[in-house]
């Protein structure tokens, strides 16, 4: 009995036009809710395929030629895609970039089905989340401190005077310090 394994090749998608939902929280989240550290905020869209095993770079190059033609999974008029490594991230002098990945509560939905997956034998499934980029000031204050009081104020919304990233009812979540 053969046992076949999957390597995981995350894609990262942001628009290449102004993200407006992305304003908009950014906005909501330093004036509605006075949170002056944030200083920006990025969104993307991230998509995890599990693919069947060959070597990590035929994995990537099999993923990009398919998102080249799979116009169902990735519009090229107007989202990019960085293939298998997060986007860099230019620092800002004084802050520390935080990710919020975020994912539906129910398995089932995290599941991304598109038509021209149909007949595909490299791609076994693909996963879907949404990863939320903030950039937030220290002023002087250790990062795991920025880093709780920025996961407490932005991102689950428990009230309406916190939390705008996040629906704990139907999503999870998960904060790493990137830099």
């Amino acid at each position: 009995m053969t046992v076949t394994t999957s390597i995981e090749i995350p894609v990262y998608i942001a628009l290449q036009q102004t993200d407006l939902h992305c304003i908009s929280a950014f906005e909501a989240i330093r004036h509605s809710l006075n949170y002056e550290a944030l200083v920006s905020l990025r969104r993307y869209r991230v998509l995890t395929f599990d693919v069947m095993d060959h070597s990590p770079s035929w994995c990537v190059n099999g993923v990009t030629q398919y998102l080249n033609r799979a116009f169902d999974v990735l519009n090229p008029n107007k989202e990019a895609a960085v293939v298998g490594t997060f986007p860099s991230i230019p620092p800002i002098e004084g802050t520390i970039t935080i990710a919020v990945a975020v994912r539906n509560s129910d398995e089932r939905l995290t599941r991304l089905e598109a038509p021209s997956l149909q007949g595909q034998s490299l791609i076994s499934r693909i996963r879907q989340e949404l990863v939320w980029v903030l950039s937030v000031r220290t002023d002087g204050r250790s990062n795991d401190v920025v880093l709780k009081e920025a996961e407490r104020v932005c991102v689950p919304s428990y009230s309406r005077t916190q939390g705008l990233l996040v629906n704990p009812l139907f999503e999870t979540y998960s904060v790493t310090l990137i830099s």
